[in-house]
């Protein structure tokens, strides 16, 4: 027999121990193992140690278990939190840029109007336009950018982990 053979025969040991082995793999390995008892004292030993381990599976210690459970739930929470403030956060996106749509015409006139009124030269009024249009953007991102710079929590109390 060539080393392949055993190598095969040692791997679906393995995965028959584990529970993973096809029809066709089986036979293989069953004729395999009425030859080589080599193989046979490999089946044996998988065997014996798979059946120890699920001998000796041990419970988590309670304690742990609640533990874990609390911090869940709190994760879940703050996850919750955050999503209503996005969704608080998208809908006053929206509102903002309806209404932004809805004004401009009116803003660009009062603008014009009021650079023809203080002899301001177009380009200025025109830019002074386009600065009210984004510099409520750019502070708003910055905001959010610095929020998201803090870490999430707030230094939580022993009873909340």
């Amino acid at each position: 027999m060539n080393q392949n053979a055993h190598e095969r025969a040692r791997q679906w040991i393995t995965e028959a121990a584990l529970g993973g082995l096809g029809t066709d793999e089986a036979v293989w390995l069953g004729e395999h193992l009425n030859s080589c008892p080599q193989c046979t004292a490999w089946a044996g030993l998988v065997g014996r140690s798979t059946a120890m381990l699920r001998m000796t599976a041990e419970m988590p210690d309670p304690g742990l278990v609640r533990a874990t459970e609390r911090s869940a739930r709190l994760y879940a929470r703050r996850l919750e939190e955050r999503e209503a403030r996005n969704r608080w956060l998208m809908a006053s996106c929206a509102m903002a840029a309806l209404w932004g749509a809805l004004l401009q015409p009116y803003l660009w006139r009062l603008f014009g109007w009021l650079g023809a009124a203080t002899d301001l030269p177009d380009p200025v009024w025109q830019t002074a336009f386009v600065w009210m249009w984004v510099l409520p953007g750019i502070v708003g991102a910055l905001l959010l950018v610095g929020r998201r710079w803090q870490p999430d929590w707030k230094g939580a109390a022993d009873d909340d982990i």
